[in-house]
């Protein structure tokens, strides 16, 4: 009989309009901020270090461009706030080397460049990590502008030492991360 009295009561206040919940504010959109971050892979560079051998020692033993027009979509280039580019090095060879990464647009003009240097691996691999940062003026100069990406090696070691380490190489991966503005 309590239940059945229950039942009816919540009933009765139903029926009358008293209710818990409040009014919608669809308005609410307009004050709504979207600014997802955004991951993208930019550029995966592996060479043996017998390659590296063949490379004069102390000079640009290596040079090549390429083609890079992901970001030159005006969607992306007006909504970028900020921006940052992560690189990563892993050095297995017996050599210290040097590697600029430089960001170029369409008539050859730098936008960026990067420095890397990284020691010789002796018993284990050397990871070199970093990360640089953009604020939004700069990072929207450069995805709106980037039209190719210039991979420069310089050996700084000799052309005949050999690692001891399985399968020496040097890994270059390279990643950037913006936050884009949606609404």
């Amino acid at each position: 009989m309590k239940r059945i009295l229950k039942i009816a009561m919540i009933l009765a206040l139903m029926a009358t309009g008293v209710s818990c919940v409040e009014r919608q504010d669809f308005d609410q959109y307009q004050d709504l901020e979207i600014t997802p971050t955004v991951p993208a892979s930019l550029l995966y560079y592996e060479v043996s270090e017998t390659a590296i051998n063949n490379l004069p020692p102390g000079v640009f033993g290596f040079s090549e461009d390429y083609n890079f027009d992901a970001f030159n979509e005006d969607f992306i280039a007006d909504r970028v706030i900020e921006g940052s580019i992560t690189y990563q090095v892993v050095n297995t060879t017996s050599k210290s080397l040097d590697i600029m990464v430089t960001y170029l647009d369409e008539n050859g003009i730098i936008l960026d460049s990067a420095d890397l240097s990284v020691g010789p691996a002796i018993n284990e691999p050397i990871v070199l990590d970093d990360t640089v940062e953009y604020n939004q003026a700069d990072t929207q100069r450069i995805i709106r502008n980037i039209s190719s990406i210039r991979l420069s090696v310089i050996n700084r070691g000799d052309n005949a030492s050999q690692s001891t380490l399985d399968d020496p190489k040097i890994i270059l991966k390279s990643s950037a991360e913006f936050k884009i503005r949606l609404k």
